[in-house]
């Protein structure tokens, strides 16, 4: 699983949203997964005079200590509105060459540039069209100036 959960305790997940934080986190004992611990924290109203990032921080700070919460290492959700979704299919082939024809198609399909950007992208299954067999993938991308703009 990406390799998220190898440690006993996995990062804490954080979705900041338009009324909430939600914030969860997974314990690994041997095979099971279960959770070990879990809060939303209401937003009310965000202030507008440049203290919104000291308020999320206030925010994140109740969301945190209101439960068994472990580590410091954490993982963001980005809002919809700054990711890019593209559902390509390929030729199969090594996960090497993969990678590289992933680049290249998605420089067709994102409308931004992709050197400043960040993109991963999964297997979702086979397709069979007559004898033909082919990888579908999914695409996901992010623009930089997006990203940073969430720091």
């Amino acid at each position: 699983m990406l390799g998220w959960f190898e440690p006993e305790v996995s990062p804490i997940g954080i979705d900041v949203g338009t009324h909430s934080v939600k914030l969860v986190q997974f314990r690994r004992r041997k095979e099971q997964l279960s959770l070990q611990a879990a809060c939303r924290v209401e937003l009310d109203v965000v202030p507008r005079d440049g203290s919104a990032e000291k308020h999320l921080a206030d925010v994140l700070r109740r969301g945190l200590e209101s439960g068994p919460f472990k580590g410091r290492r954490c993982v963001l959700a980005l809002p919809p509105t700054l990711v890019q979704t593209k559902s390509v299919r390929l030729p199969q082939m090594p996960d090497a060459d993969l990678a590289q024809a992933v680049q290249w198609e998605a420089k067709d399909r994102f409308n931004f540039d992709l050197a400043d950007a960040r993109l991963v992208h999964f297997r979702s299954g086979e397709v069979r069209r007559g004898t033909e067999i082919k990888d579908e993938l999914l695409l996901f991308a992010a623009p930089g100036t997006a990203l940073r703009s969430c720091l």
